[in-house]
């Protein structure tokens, strides 16, 4: 799409110190019509990441949550509680309440400001399945009611926040679920399977894991910015979409690519435990390609060069 004939946006990104955030503002600011609004609890660890990386200070301003209600926004990005990894059972209901708490700031935004592109980004969790075969269009809900358990949380506050999101069907709002994302910017302590691998590889170490292979889709930081873009320049929807690469990739693949590319040192135990605060999942990605009719999306690259070109960056500088 010709960009050059789209007016300057203004874009409010929430959560703007969260991962996926920091690749929205990396990004984003390289486009000309875009300005970011970038909302965050703490200023110094994004003008950390802004300093370090040089990003253009015509191209955003600061703003406390305070201030969200007194400025205008032609599209919001929502970026608060998108991580499903709970430290300890006190947080537990902070996965509700923190998702209903700037959900609910958003929405009552859209009230008085329905022209609004609100864009969440949510999770495959949302599924609330077991993932033993991956998503698809027409997957069912697979949770037990009556024997609610913690690593449902996550998934059922994802399914409630998009139900909400569809019955709020006269604003514009677009839910993405990410299944996989990785990138040079992650929490290196974030306990997650290439975080692992990172570590390892930073202090020569051995990374171990079990015989059980599982499959996992990473999307390209590029590859999600152009979708969060095509959104962006669609405007006028309510919609969900399932977020995906060209090509998943599986662990053994992954580790295979690592002992060649950086020599890393694996050793692999039958017994050895690997869990998830919203369950272990064997086939965490999509073959639901919506995005694809409806916003011409198509991705670029595949997991393995999604996650290789990003390690490149973080090792070979």
């Amino acid at each position: 799409m010709d960009t050059s004939v789209i007016r300057s946006k203004t874009i409010a990104i929430l959560g703007a110190t969260s991962h996926i955030a920091k690749n929205l503002i990396y990004y984003l600011s390289e486009n000309e019509n875009f300005h970011l609004a970038l909302f965050a609890r703490s200023f110094s660890k994004l003008e950390c990441f802004i300093n370090e990386h040089m990003i253009n200070k015509s191209k955003y301003t600061l703003h406390a949550f305070e201030q969200f209600k007194f400025h205008s926004y032609d599209v919001i990005i929502n970026c608060i509680g998108i991580v499903d990894s709970i430290k300890s059972k006190d947080e537990y209901s902070s996965v509700f309440s923190v998702s209903e708490y700037y959900d609910n700031l958003i929405l009552n935004f859209l009230v008085t400001n329905p022209k609004t592109l609100y864009i969440n980004l949510s999770s495959g969790a949302a599924y609330s399945t077991s993932f033993d075969q991956p998503a698809k269009e027409i997957t069912k809900s697979e949770v037990e009611i009556n024997r609610l358990l913690p690593t449902h949380f996550y998934g059922i506050t994802k399914l409630y926040m998009e139900a909400k999101h569809r019955a709020y069907n006269q604003f514009n709002i677009v839910d993405l679920r990410i299944f996989g994302f990785f990138s040079r910017f992650i929490d290196s302590t974030s306990k997650y399977l290439l975080t692992d691998i990172s570590e390892c590889l930073k202090k020569n170490g051995v990374f171990k894991t079990n015989h059980i292979d599982i499959v996992r889709d990473y999307i390209h930081p590029r590859d999600f910015v152009a979708l969060v873009e095509l959104c962006i320049y669609k405007h006028e929807l309510n919609d969900v979409f399932d977020v995906y690469s060209l090509k998943p990739v599986s662990k053994f693949d992954l580790i295979n690519y690592f002992v060649k590319e950086y020599n890393l040192k694996v050793e692999i135990d039958r017994t050895f435990s690997q869990t998830s605060s919203s369950g272990y999942k064997y086939n965490y990605y999509s073959t639901n390609i919506r995005s694809k009719s409806v916003l011409t999306y198509e991705p670029r690259y595949t997991s393995l060069e999604s996650v290789g070109g990003e390690f490149k960056v973080m090792f070979d500088k």
